[in-house]
């Protein structure tokens, strides 16, 4: 032992090792690295004029996400208000609700759409909107937004004169409005809301609609002749669960009219639909369904021929479609029955030939 520890080749190596210990539990543990930060979202030139900062995001929208593809066709929406575009705003705000917007935004857009409507001098369209997204509101719009309102309701607001100016286009629009109704879906297109036949709630997995551009029309192929409401919500939620039941995130229609002409909330109309056959046929297309059986299925028994729908069906159908046609600028040639689209009977001969003299008719 004492001729180990006296070896200086035996002293010098462990010198090392003891050295070598010491260097690696003292140095200093490396830095953990800063992610770079998110460079702050592009916005167009400040003293750019109001047609060419519309230029500037539309060059600019297809590559987006779709967070901030939402947020630009809020800010497309004003600049066509700005611009008197009132369709072409509208289409914008709509498209933008579509996306993942906060509360405040939302209210924005509704406001937008209010807007379009006032400077378009359709009112009744317009003030549910404007009720819809007051509460929401901050700042100008807010202001602006109460102003409108007040005027709707016959009061004699005041405002600073440059607010006056820009509001003074709008206020024709304001006045011709009727009374508020509830806000929502059934303020638009006067329907049932999802509550009134107990709907499940929507799942997660579907895509957002966008703006809708077509409609289709549909039949629940199952024989129907009560008009009793208890019957009516009974068969909506049959479908329903029918469809949730195949994995779907709702039922797959956006309207269904029972035979008393009542028009029920199916899935909101934010939300793609599961009617016309695939993503593609889906895409931007409302599902409108009749409850009722209008074809000849008699393979399935003899209570399965066709019935026509009732009178108060097709006249609350007429009042959707033509509701639906305003709000989204919908052509009538845009308007099918499911068979067009797809190899099936649906929606019936019957409701094939009321849509075409629907379409003739306008």
């Amino acid at each position: 032992m004492l001729t180990f520890l006296a070896s200086p080749i035996r002293t010098s190596f462990l010198l090392a090792l003891l050295l070598s210990a010491f260097s690696c539990a003292s140095a200093p543990a490396p830095k953990p690295e800063i992610p770079a930060a998110e460079p702050p979202a592009q916005s167009p030139p400040a003293h750019a004029s109001a047609s060419e900062r519309l230029e500037w995001w539309n060059t600019r929208l297809p590559g987006m996400a779709a967070a901030d593809r939402s947020e630009a066709q809020l800010h497309m929406g004003w600049l066509e208000i700005e611009l008197a575009q009132f369709r072409e705003a509208r289409l914008d705000f709509y498209a933008s609700l579509g996306g993942p917007l906060s509360q405040e935004e939302m209210a924005l857009a509704e406001c937008g759409i209010a807007f379009s409507y006032f400077g378009e001098k359709q009112g009744g369209y317009g003030i549910s909107h404007l009720d819809k997204a007051l509460p929401h509101l901050d700042g100008p719009r807010r202001e602006e937004a109460a102003f409108l309102m007040a005027w709707h309701n016959g009061e004699s607001p005041t405002a600073a004169p440059a607010v006056f100016a820009r509001l003074k286009p709008f206020l024709n629009g304001v006045a011709a409005a009727g009374p508020i109704a509830p806000s929502g879906t059934q303020a638009d297109f006067g329907t049932l809301a999802r509550s009134a036949w107990r709907a499940r709630s929507m799942r997660a997995n579907y895509d957002p609609m966008g703006n809708p551009t077509r409609i289709t029309l549909h039949h629940t192929a199952e024989p129907m002749s009560s008009t009793r409401m208890s019957e009516s919500v009974a068969e909506l939620r049959r479908v329903q669960a029918e469809h949730m039941d195949r994995g779907w995130a709702d039922i797959g229609y956006h309207f269904l009219i029972d035979r008393a002409g009542r028009v029920f909330e199916g899935r909101d109309i934010k939300a793609q639909g599961a009617h016309a056959g695939n993503k593609q046929l889906n895409r931007n297309n409302i599902g409108i369904c009749l409850l009722g059986n209008f074809a000849n299925q008699l393979d399935r028994g003899s209570e399965y021929r066709a019935q026509k729908p009732s009178a108060k069906q097709l006249s609350a159908l007429k009042a959707l479609l033509d509701d639906l046609r305003q709000a989204y600028g919908i052509r009538g040639n845009m308007i099918y029955g499911h068979a067009e689209l797809k190899q099936t009977e649906c929606p019936g001969v019957l409701m094939s030939s009321w849509l075409n003299r629907y379409q003739r008719e306008l």
